[in-house]
Parts: C-alpha cells; structure tokens; sequence
C-alpha cells in the first residue's frame, strides 16, 4: 500500500498523466471537443477513486491510470449527450458541448469518446475480461438511468424511490465501478471488490442528492451552473419528490400538474422555492442524504483494511460529501 493516498497526491499525480495525453488528431471537428470538455476543472471523483480503491492495495499506481483516465472518458461522454439532451447551456460555468460545437460534432464526438474510453480500459492490466464486462454492464445501466430520468420528465407518478432506483443506475453504479475495477486490478477478493462496489453505490447516491439540493442552495459561482436550473426544466429530483412526499394524492396530483405549468423561470424558480422552504424540503432531503452517507462508513466498516487503509477511504468519502460546490 502505498504511504499517501490522498486527494492531493492522486490529483497531483492524474493531472501529470492527462497532461501528456493529447487530442491533436484528425478530423479536428471529431477531437477538438475531447480537449475542450476534458481540460475543463472537472470534480474528477470517478477517476481518483477508481486510484484510491488500487492504491490501498498496490503502491504502483501508474498501472492503473489508463482505466482511471477510460473511466473519465466515459463519464465526459454522457455529460456531453445529456446536456444536448436537457439543452443545458452551461456544464462547469462554461458554455456545454452542444452550445460551442453544435449538436451534431457534439454527438459524434460524445460517440467517439464512448469507444476511446473502451480502448483506455482494454489497456488495462489484471483481469481484462471481467474489467471490460464490468464496465459494459455499467455503461448500461447508466444509459438505463438517463432514460428513467426522461420518462420521469413526463409522468405524474414519479416517486421518490422511484427517483433513488434512478439516480443509483444513473450516477452511482459507474462510481462503484471505478471503485471496484480499482480492487480488481489489485487482484483483490471478491468480497472486497463486491464491498466498494457497494460503497460507491451509496457514495454516488449521496453524492446525486447533494447535487440536487445544491442546484437551488449552492453557490452558484462555484457550482458552475444556473441556480435552480432543476425547477426551472421541471425536473424531478430530491427536493420534488420530498416535497410530494408531505401531500396526500390529489395534494401531489396538483403540485405535479402546477409543476408542468407553463411560467417565466423566475415565476417558477419563485413559486417552489416558497413552497419548499415552507415545507422544510432542504433539511427533510439532507436526511436522506445523511442515510447516504451513514451507509458508506457502515460498509468502509466491513472491509477487511488496515488501520491507514481505513482512514484513506474514509477521508476519501468524507471529502466527497463534504463538498460545497
């Protein structure tokens, strides 16, 4: 294991690898975006957790950098596809993919990234088939999470466990991917593999509900996009869902034909914010993501680490749940 696992080491140590990765090629229509939305300041969590997970096992982390930077690819790709998707103008205070490029380079190149990503993990040492089979199953069910996530768009049923089911496919199980890829590259148990594979589940859908109530709470300086954003495209999400939680049937039925009303966004971003602030909707979805997080340290638990392991992975999860931005 290596003596310093830490954000600060694996940042340093990721960024002097992608830095010598250029995407200089033919045709520059196809490339260019590569560069444009990877050398953006991204959060990086999938990458650096998919080294943390290698590196409390194994001190040469350089093995595991083709699959740490694949699994970036990978997650650049659907951000490139859901905001055409969304029509979001903005992805990390910068203008998306779509808006500088167009939506047609922006889906070809989304394309393209998805197969560079897989080139990136087939590099990958360890045991190369059941890594690229996790990955696939992974790559799908994320893309069965984007379409939950746009079927929710126009049902009057959504739920919130309907919406947790959503954002574990969507967002969590690539998170628990990286972590377990991370371990088997290591050669590790199946058991442990299996636990941070479990971790990253938990940890990804904390991680999504604290977006989501950032999209209205946060600092929009830092977090880098429209503030509600959410409300104003009518989606549902945390503080939705919380909120329906409080009403009884025809109460939820009214709130949700509202919801879909047609108002400037500054009427609707006005409407919901009093209403969820009536409701004590922030501080009710902080309690689910506390259970989140309460689930991540239960399971750092039953793994089978030494003493500075275990403080690695718990400062590693502390620090991404300790986010403001």
């Amino acid at each position: 294991m290596i003596k310093e696992t830490n954000f600060q080491y694996l940042t340093k140590l990721y960024q002097s690898y992608i830095s010598e990765i250029s995407w200089n090629q033919e045709p520059i229509s196809l490339y260019e975006p590569f560069d444009y939305i990877m050398q953006q300041e991204g959060k990086k969590i999938r990458p650096l957790s998919l080294l943390l997970s290698y590196g409390l096992f194994s001190d040469n982390l350089t093995a595991a950098l083709p699959a740490a930077y694949g699994l970036e690819l990978f997650h650049n790709f659907t951000l490139i596809h859901d905001d055409i998707m969304d029509q979001a103008a903005l992805r990390r205070g910068k203008p998306t993919v779509h808006q500088k490029y167009g939506d047609s380079s922006a889906i070809l190149s989304g394309d393209a990234m998805l197969l560079e990503s897989l080139q990136m993990i087939l590099k990958a040492a360890g045991p190369r088939n059941a890594i690229t089979q996790l990955f696939i199953n992974s790559g799908l069910e994320v893309c069965r999470g984007q379409a939950m996530d746009m079927d929710f768009e126009n049902s009057q049923s959504v739920r919130l466990p309907d919406y947790l089911q959503m954002i574990e496919k969507k967002t969590s199980v690539l998170l628990g991917c990286c972590l377990q890829i991370g371990a088997m590259l290591a050669d590790q148990p199946e058991k442990i593999c299996n636990t941070l594979y479990q971790i990253g589940l938990n940890l990804g859908n904390a991680f999504q509900i604290q977006d989501d109530i950032m999209d209205l709470y946060g600092d929009t300086t830092s977090f880098g996009k429209t503030r509600g954003g959410d409300l104003i495209q009518r989606k549902k999400t945390i503080l939705l869902l919380t909120l329906l939680e409080d009403f009884d049937q025809k109460g939820q039925q009214e709130i949700l034909a509202h919801y879909q009303k047609q108002r400037t966004p500054q009427e609707q971003l006005a409407f919901y914010e009093d209403i969820l602030d009536r409701h004590d909707i922030k501080n009710k979805a902080r309690h689910t993501f506390e259970d989140y997080c309460n689930r991540c340290y239960s399971e750092i638990k039953n793994l089978d680490l030494n003493e500075p392991g275990m403080q690695q992975l718990t400062q590693f999860v502390s620090l991404v749940l300790n986010r403001n931005y």
